[in-house]
């Protein structure tokens, strides 16, 4: 499946909320289904300019997602420190998010291992235009 760089660009700009500097967008690199453990595949990673990592998790419902969170902090943190990127945002796609997003941002916040520089956004599964 092709991706499109300037609707990953829309998705992170406007979407994400990112104001990532336009050179950022110079590369894009996306993959699709990347597995984190056995137990655990993103829908997608997205690398903005080695500078921004994002990890797109799918879940249906809110224990699914605040399942997956502590992982997905985890093994993004330590990617995004490992690989030199400024910023990881995880990005909990959902068909609900006006049920999961509250739930899911409240374990979010009572993770200890969260810093400055992991944002989580809660989006509608229909916001993924790539």
């Amino acid at each position: 499946m092709m991706v499109s760089h300037n609707r990953i660009k829309q998705f992170v700009r406007i979407t994400l909320g990112c104001v990532c500097p336009k050179e950022v967008f110079r590369q894009i690199l996306c993959q699709h289904s990347p597995a984190l453990t056995d137990a655990l595949c993103l829908t997608q990673k997205i690398d903005v300019g080695g500078r921004l990592l994002i990890y797109v998790f799918a879940a249906d419902t809110a224990i699914c997602a605040v399942n997956a969170l502590p992982e997905l902090v985890s093994i993004g943190k330590d990617e995004r420190d490992s690989n030199g990127y400024k910023r990881l945002r995880i990005v909990i796609a959902t068909p609900d998010p006006e049920t999961v997003g509250p739930i899911a941002e409240g374990t979010f916040r009572k993770l200890g291992s969260i810093d400055e520089k992991v944002h989580l956004h809660i989006i509608h599964s229909d916001e993924l235009h790539f």
